[in-house]
């Protein structure tokens, strides 16, 4: 079963020395984990589908408004949608955070706090977080880290 599966991965990563703690964090703090200076990795579980909103003033948003009340009738079938993110920063002033998504291109997006929320909540999340201190000592002694993905977009990839 999956979930004896899950259970015995935490068990074996807390025997690793790997802190893990079952909680809820506040949206305050989540911006202070993506906020500059960014002192963590932070990648968080979602559902894809409250991800991606579009403007209720557009054409596509009027379209999702009313897949949105099919999904609460009767008829809609349709599930859940997991998948993570990395979140690379909080921009204040609009109110929203950037990250990467492996299923888009490789471009930074930018995604309203508001959707973030909704989708990081959403019903089978369980509003995971996995946050990775970037002054945590390496596994191995010596052990170089390596980069996490290859970017050919210079404003991503920092140059």
């Amino acid at each position: 079963m999956d979930r004896d599966r899950v259970s015995e991965l935490f068990e074996r990563a807390s025997g690793s020395g790997i802190e893990i703690e079952r909680r809820s964090v506040s949206d305050e703090e989540l911006r202070e984990l993506t906020d500059a200076p960014h002192d963590s990795l932070v990648m968080a579980l979602v559902d894809r589908r409250y991800l991606y909103r579009a403007s209720s003033n557009s054409v596509s948003g009027f379209i999702e408004s009313c897949f949105a009340l099919l999904h609460d009738s009767w008829a809609y079938s349709g599930g859940y949608i997991g998948h993570y993110v990395l979140l690379t920063g909080f921009d204040e002033a609009r109110d929203g955070y950037y990250l990467l998504d492996p299923a888009k291109q490789c471009d930074e997006l930018f995604v309203h706090s508001e959707h973030l929320h909704a989708a990081r909540r959403a019903h089978g999340t369980d509003e995971d977080l996995i946050v990775i201190p970037w002054d945590q000592p390496a596994a191995v002694q010596g052990e170089q880290r390596k980069p996490l993905a290859k970017c050919s977009n210079p404003a991503v990839a920092g140059g």
